[in-house]
């Protein structure tokens, strides 16, 4: 019989901080049918060595033979999951005691919702100083799209915010492989185009703050700037398809989509040559720019 939850954790090279993550996905309190699932993409920092070693029946742990990459593992982690909803909880996070118990009472309490979005709690380098980053008004449910055009205006999840349906993700698609981050904030979005969201105002994970992660390291740079524009336009192509936005609302969440990713990504990196991106960041320009056009023509637009 399948858990009602999955906490999945992809991970990579980060042994340090996954002992951290794993004991706070296996430490839950008041809640007992979930799994936890770590799938490593090959790294070579005894990840491992240290997955091999935790005994708990709970968990579940898988070695690719060989490196997916960020969006691949995430999909591969989710697939070998069973919950009805999972949570993918990034290997540099960590989940509160009480995650599973208070998402499965504000899902009961809004059933057919297929998101959970809770408040964000931000950690430092070293786990310490919590701070709260965003936080909604209130336990509330959206329906479909108006989560969308919510969210569109103001970005503020990551995947350590958002527990979302196993159906979901079958039904719409899986996380986007394509583009090198951003994976997550594309897919709840195109997803909320379809699924009613509930609200939890308690911040139910702590999303770590750090010069370590892929968002610190790609921050304003020509890669993270194609991604946002290939998530604007995927997102809009899912809305159009979808016919659930009239014209007017289609502008909105267009405006809206453009003034939280494209504006702030089109601000110059500190120190960015003048002359442009540099060459790597060129590569991924120019195939996500592909991506997009046969996007566009596919929707089209």
């Amino acid at each position: 019989m399948s858990p009602a939850f999955s906490i999945v954790v992809p991970t990579y090279e980060r042994v340090a901080l996954l002992r951290g993550t794993v004991a706070s996905a296996l430490g839950q309190e008041g809640f007992d049918d979930y799994e936890v699932v770590v799938v490593d993409d090959g790294s070579t920092d005894g990840t491992w060595e240290y997955l091999q070693g935790v005994r708990s029946p709970r968990l579940r742990a898988v070695r690719n033979e060989r490196r997916l990459g960020m969006a691949r593992n995430w999909n591969a982690a989710v697939r070998l999951s069973r919950g009805r909803f999972v949570f993918l909880l990034q290997d540099d996070d960590l989940a509160e005691p009480v995650l599973l118990a208070r998402a499965a009472e504000v899902l009961g309490r809004h059933p057919g919702a297929e998101l959970l979005c809770f408040a964000t709690c931000l950690i430092d380098d070293d786990g310490r100083k919590p701070r709260l980053f965003w936080q909604p008004d209130g336990e509330r449910r959206l329906a479909a799209p108006d989560a969308l055009l919510h969210f569109a205006r103001q970005w503020t999840l990551s995947s350590t915010q958002v527990v979302f349906a196993r159906a979901l993700f079958e039904r719409h698609g899986p996380f986007d492989e394509r583009p090198p981050i951003m994976s997550d904030a594309e897919a709840f979005l195109r997803w909320m185009v379809h699924a009613d969201v509930a609200l939890c105002p308690e911040p139910l994970a702590r999303r770590r703050c750090w010069a370590g992660s892929v968002s610190a390291a790609t921050e304003r740079s020509a890669a993270m700037r194609a991604t946002m524009a290939f998530l604007v336009e995927r997102v809009l192509a899912e809305a159009r398809a979808s016919g659930r936005l009239d014209a007017e609302r289609l502008d909105e969440l267009g405006d809206a989509l453009h003034r939280s990713f494209i504006v702030p990504s089109a601000l110059p990196a500190e120190g960015e040559a003048a002359g442009g991106p540099g060459r790597a960041d060129a590569s991924v320009l120019r195939r996500l720019a592909r991506v997009i056009r046969r996007g566009l023509h596919r929707a089209g637009g």
